[in-house]
């Protein structure tokens, strides 16, 4: 009654009329957590860390209540101005959250993954990344021991200062004139050094030119791509191992020829039958004028070759002019396109952290049988590769992680059938993983089910109907006997 009062009334409702639902206990952790972190709401200035080799960072704590506080450090930095630290508040549903929880007590680069962007139209340019997709987070779970996690705790930076700091580390300076007197190095040239995380995203690499703005080059690339050789050389050294993420809801365009069939009739059976009847006669008619009229022996005028070559030239010039047109016509036609649904698969790379996976991955490099030299970043999520640049890869392609491709059914009935029906037919033969078991029917006895009647609309009980149905038979039965004596 309350919503009906002030749904016309020009007043708004106070506080306590107002229909809401309290999470007392959510709300008492929030409290806390709020009390316990108080100093940094007291900090008005942000703090110096000219020192920092990350540059300006984002300070932050996040608990698994939903409570989050931030602090910013700033540096004297080239590269960007750290943005606010509302961009990352949504605490708990933070994916950097799940990877901290998931692998504590280690410390989490998280590197986000911003989706792939097309249109149809080229002359629109793309969004920009927001900060939220470019900047790294660095995450860490405080525990409380047994009882459980305090919350995470970590900061943002930009990812320049990390390539930055991995030049630094990697592409050491050469003092002498030869520079293959020099130790190897990370110039691009015969090695190249990144730093991937669990999954084999490139988190860093050293740059070339550290000028050219981040937004022109792809702003997360994977191993597989980059450098396949070494990604081989990891695979089948059992150090990564390949899963296959399947999408049972994707989204694709059906053939074109294939017509369009509804789920459900329309009309009644008698009109289409009607409808089938005059489309037959109709067909039939058709081809019985056809042979009356070749059976004719009449004699009908034609075009000339010369009158025929005449036309074919005029009709390719209108052609050869339409398609010059069309090169400088700034509107793009797109054609209605039909949806339909369909399986895709992903692959997904994860690491082995088993000790014959560590060791193998700290073997030495030997020329292009393991064109890498590898070593896991301690206490992190990262390992750093060195690989070599002299070794082309000329084996099968890699599987591209970004590239979601669709699942072929090959069953050998393309066209004909509809390609839904193909679909759920293939659906229930190829068992394909990550798929929950069929749900098999079995009687539901409703005596045993405490208040089922007052759940939901009434539904008479199996037992009642087998006698109903049974009672029903004899009483037909005796009918037809009836009516026979």
């Amino acid at each position: 009654m309350q919503n009906l009062r002030h749904s016309f009334s020009p007043i708004p409702p106070t506080l306590q009329e107002k229909p809401y639902q309290c999470n007392e206990e959510l709300m008492a952790r929030i409290s806390a957590e709020a009390i316990a972190t108080a100093q940094w709401s007291e900090i008005d200035e942000d703090q110096d860390c000219s020192t920092c080799q990350l540059g300006s960072v984002i300070a932050f704590f996040a608990s698994e209540s939903g409570l989050t506080r931030w602090q910013y450090y700033e540096a004297t930095s080239p590269h960007a101005v750290p943005p606010t630290g509302a961009a990352w508040s949504r605490g708990a549903t933070e994916p950097w959250f799940t990877r901290a929880a998931a692998h504590a007590p280690a410390l989490i680069i998280h590197a986000p993954l911003a989706p792939i962007r097309r249109f149809r139209n080229t002359g629109i340019p793309q969004p920009q990344v927001s900060e939220h997709q470019m900047w790294l987070t660095a995450a860490r779970v405080l525990d409380y021991g047994i009882k459980g996690m305090l919350g995470v705790a970590g900061f943002h930076f930009y990812p320049r200062h990390l390539d930055d700091l991995l030049k630094t580390v990697t592409n050491i300076h050469c003092p002498e004139e030869d520079e293959s007197k020099c130790e190897p190095r990370c110039d691009n040239k015969d090695w190249s050094c990144v730093l991937i995380d669990e999954e084999g995203w490139i988190v860093s690499k050293v740059r070339e030119d550290l000028d050219d703005d981040i937004e022109t080059e792809p702003l997360r690339d994977h191993l597989a791509n980059v450098h396949p050789a070494a990604m081989a050389a990891l695979l089948n050294a059992s150090v990564f191992k390949l899963h296959w993420i399947h999408d049972y809801q994707g989204v694709c365009f059906p053939p074109e020829n294939e017509k369009i069939r509804a789920a459900a009739p329309s009309l009644p059976s008698i009109l289409r039958s009607l409808w089938l009847s005059i489309k037959t006669i109709f067909h039939i008619s058709n081809d019985f004028a056809t042979v009356l009229l070749l059976s004719t022996g009449k004699s009908v005028t034609a075009e000339t070759e010369a009158e025929k070559m005449k036309r074919h030239r005029r009709v390719q010039k209108d052609f050869e002019r339409e398609k010059y047109e069309r090169l400088y016509d700034r509107r793009v036609l797109v054609n209605r396109t039909r949806f339909a649904a369909c399986d895709r698969s992903r692959p997904i790379y994860q690491l082995q952290r088993t000790t014959k996976a560590m060791e193998a991955l700290r073997r030495s490099a030997h020329a292009c049988r393991w064109p890498l030299a590898a070593a896991p970043v301690p206490a992190t999520n990262l390992i750093l590769l060195a690989v070599y640049n002299a070794c082309p890869y000329r084996g099968r392609p890699l599987n591209n992680p970004l590239t979601n491709e669709r699942v072929e059914m090959a069953d050998g009935r393309a066209g004909l059938e509809p390609s839904a029906s193909r679909l759920a037919c293939w659906r229930n033969r190829v068992p394909l993983p990550g798929r929950p078991p069929h749900v098999q029917c079995f009687p539901h006895n409703y005596s045993y089910e405490e208040g089922y009647r007052q759940c939901g609309p009434w539904l008479p009980d199996p037992e009642n109907n087998a006698r109903n149905h049974f009672i029903s038979k004899i009483l037909i039965f005796l009918a037809c006997v009836i009516s026979l004596i």
